[in-house]
């Protein structure tokens, strides 16, 4: 599917719309996807487009409402990608978005405008979700299952910069 400016109004309203609610700020989501757009993203790939044994991240955007815009910048989305990748040495075929929603529906975009790593329309939850086991598509009942997640956000000027890396059950790792 090919992605151009007057497509995004259309993907935010039916994310926001799809998110029941939730999944980020119509006006967040424009942001990321303007500047995805200006950075080069233009398609989203079918999954039957991927080889069998491709490997997806899932990525998200998780925050609160009060805590405001300035947490999160849209540099933070892509560092986390890159830190996944630099932890766990893993090639990532595709990036698939961890929920829809006003916001929801674009991550991944900036992500692969400056990975040059492919979005993929595998949402692996359709609505938005509060906590991260609704949406770990029932793999925390998979015994052994271990998640790798990574954490961007926060600004260094204001000390509440925070990257990290975790290893683990969901059950643990989602907390």
């Amino acid at each position: 599917m090919r992605i151009t400016k007057d497509k995004i109004e259309a993907a935010l309203l039916g994310g926001a719309i799809l998110g029941g609610g939730g999944g980020g700020w119509i006006e967040e989501g424009k942001r990321l996807a303007c500047d995805a757009l200006e950075k080069g993203f233009s398609k989203i790939l079918r999954i039957e487009d991927l080889a069998e044994d491709a490997v997806l991240l899932t990525v998200s955007g998780v925050g609160a409402p009060s805590a405001g815009s300035e947490v999160l910048q849209p540099d933070d989305y892509v560092r986390a990608v890159e830190l996944f990748i630099e932890k766990t040495g893993r090639r990532i075929d595709g990036l698939i978005s961890s929920e829809v929603g006003a916001l929801g529906v674009v991550n991944g975009w900036i992500q692969s405008a400056s990975l040059k790593i492919p979005v993929v329309d595998a949402p692996c939850n359709g609505r938005a979700h509060p906590v991260g086991l609704i949406g770990s598509m029932g793999l925390h009942r998979e015994k052994g299952y271990v998640s790798l997640q990574t954490a961007v956000g926060g600004r260094v000027e204001k000390q509440n910069r925070v990257e990290a890396f975790f290893e683990g059950s969901l059950t643990e790792v989602s907390k």
